[in-house]
């Protein structure tokens, strides 16, 4: 019954039936509330959104994603988004992961065609970009160049089934060959069966490739008897679900589903010299050597809290050659390892034993990060764009840099000016997130690429030996980016990592050569693939490597 029956109840002296009706009434408008908020949840991306869901009824959530925030609504609509929280709009507003129980993104398409012009833009944009976000949660290709060129190896995952190479340039399908799709399981003694193997995401370093697949479980590519590839379990990961793998030069991290983090292998120190094993810390607090050949749960070692690493879980990890980045779920980033140029971001030119906060605004909350060789790249959920480390070849787009003084240290190292970011801050030549929004972000040794919710990508930096790195022209200002031609919308970027090996000379005592492979378009000393956005294609661009990517025949 209507209100205004209960009021007139009420004055007729029927005060208990009125009271009766009343709490009736109340009972069912809460019954359709509870039914209409269980349809969506939304979480921040990198969340399961079990912990803390925010619930949108279907109305209020399309009312949400045909705007820009709340601020943007008129009295008249807020009706809908009246049992939202204004921390669920902001939620979808930063491009959060949408967790729909009954609405995938393909109806959302269709459902939002009949909005007005005015809300129309809006909300074809914000479901591009959740699509775009939606593909970064797997890294789906990846590239190794190792040092003095060797140990190139590239792969891919289509379908669930990963393709790799180790050509330079491959330019027919016979250069890839189909890492195998099944991995023996003992049954029991001496017996072995083929199970079913799906994989979702990769990572390759110049000595190993490693997978997660489906099912979570951590796979690792091994030679059979005949030369072939084919995967096997990490022994050590045994009843883990991973949700990623992360390495590309010594270091490998796993990322549990529950944002526990195990790491392992190799410590390197700058430019890849390997023979002092605590150059490049691995996150845990323990003397003596940081190479570790068996994965160790680094998150729950003690002493590991004392910079408040490990409060929040891990969604992703960013690995460069001496250094790593971990992105936790409340949008907290914390570096470990070598921070001489200021690539760790905690306002000190100085290695980090664990991981320690990179000191940001509390506005500013990390979505993904990428590391290179001596410059870390975050990209934010509001879109921005911001970066630390070295700016010696202008890595980092930034208009002003930072200015400082040169230790008696630094000058024995060779440097010449001082040219480093010890704190992260925005990357204020990019264009404002308003007209690129920054979905992805990715690291050479000395560039950086950064990837729209449109599609488009910028480079900045330089690439050794290379006057015009990926179509750039010759003489143009390095810092300043770069939109690569010739491509079609992108989604995902993968660039290799090329580390220059370090030689001392027995018979120079206190000379160090750093020895880097020859670049030329045969053999690129830095190459990069780029996954297409509307199709099921791929396309690698060397540098040195001219002014068109070629396409992959997978």
């Amino acid at each position: 019954m209507s209100d205004l029956l209960v009021g007139a109840l009420d004055l007729m002296g029927w005060r208990d039936l009125a009271m009766q009706i009343a709490v009736e009434n109340q009972n069912q408008k809460r019954k359709k509330n509870t039914a209409a908020e269980a349809t969506f949840t939304i979480a921040l991306d990198g969340a399961s959104g079990e912990n803390d869901p925010k619930l949108l009824s279907n109305r209020a959530f399309l009312t949400v994603f045909q705007h820009l925030g709340p601020e943007m609504l008129s009295p008249c609509e807020l009706t809908s988004v009246e049992r939202v929280s204004l921390q669920a709009c902001q939620s979808v507003r930063d491009g959060c992961t949408l967790l729909c129980t009954r609405l995938n993104l393909s109806e959302l398409e269709q459902l939002t065609v009949g909005t007005s012009a005015r809300c129309a833009s809006s909300s074809s944009r914000w479901l591009q970009r959740m699509r775009m976000l939606y593909s970064q949660r797997n890294l789906e290709s990846a590239i190794c160049i190792g040092s003095l060129g060797c140990n190139r190896r590239m792969a891919l995952v289509n379908d669930g089934k990963v393709s790799t190479s180790t050509e330079p340039k491959p330019s027919s399908t016979k250069a890839w060959s189909c890492i195998s799709e099944s991995t023996p399981t003992a049954t029991s003694a001496g017996d072995a069966q083929s199970s079913s193997l799906k994989m979702k995401s990769l990572c390759v370093t110049p000595w190993a490739l490693l997978g997660v697949d489906d099912n979570g479980r951590v796979m690792m590519a091994e030679k059979k008897d005949t030369g072939s590839l084919h995967f096997l379990p990490v022994a050590g990961l045994t009843g883990v679900e991973a949700s990623g793998v992360y390495a590309r030069f010594g270091q490998i991290y796993v990322v549990t589903r529950t944002g526990e983090v195990y790491g392992w292998g190799m410590a390197t120190d700058n430019f890849g010299d390997l023979s002092l094993d605590q150059a490049c810390s691995r996150g845990l607090p323990i003397g003596g050597s940081q190479n570790v050949g068996k994965p160790v749960l680094i998150t729950s070692a003690p002493g590991l809290g004392k910079f408040g690493f490990g409060s929040a879980p891990v969604c992703t990890v960013a690995c460069g050659a001496t250094h790593a980045v971990f992105v936790c779920q409340t949008g907290e980033a914390f570096a470990v390892g070598q921070g001489k140029e200021g690539q760790l971001g905690h306002d000190t030119l100085g290695d980090a034993d664990v991981p320690v906060q990179m000191l940001l605004p509390a506005h500013a909350k990390v979505r993904a990060a990428a590391c290179g060789m001596r410059h870390t790249l975050l990209a934010l959920t509001n879109g921005e764009a911001w970066g630390c480390g070295g700016v010696h070849a202008d890595e980092l787009p930034i208009l002003k840099k930072s200015s400082g003084a040169l230790t008696p240290a630094q000058a024995l190292e060779g440097f010449t000016k001082y040219a480093f970011e010890a704190v992260p801050r925005q990357l204020d030549l990019l264009p404002s997130s308003d007209d690129f929004f920054v979905v992805g972000i990715a690291c050479g040794s000395n560039s950086s690429f950064f990837l729209s919710d449109s599609g488009e990508v910028l480079f900045s930096g330089v690439v050794s030996g290379d006057p015009a790195p990926f179509g750039r022209p010759k003489g143009a200002d390095p810092k300043i980016p770069h939109k690569l031609a010739n491509l079609p919308r992108i989604r995902e970027v993968s660039v290799s990592l090329s580390v220059p090996l370090k030689v001392h000379l027995p018979w120079l005592p206190g000379l160090t050569i750093l020895a880097m492979p020859l670049a030329t378009e045969a053999q690129p000393i830095e190459a990069a693939i780029f996954r297409a956005a509307d199709e099921p294609k791929a396309y690698l661009w060397g540098s040195l490597g001219g002014l068109f990517p070629q396409e992959l025949c997978l």
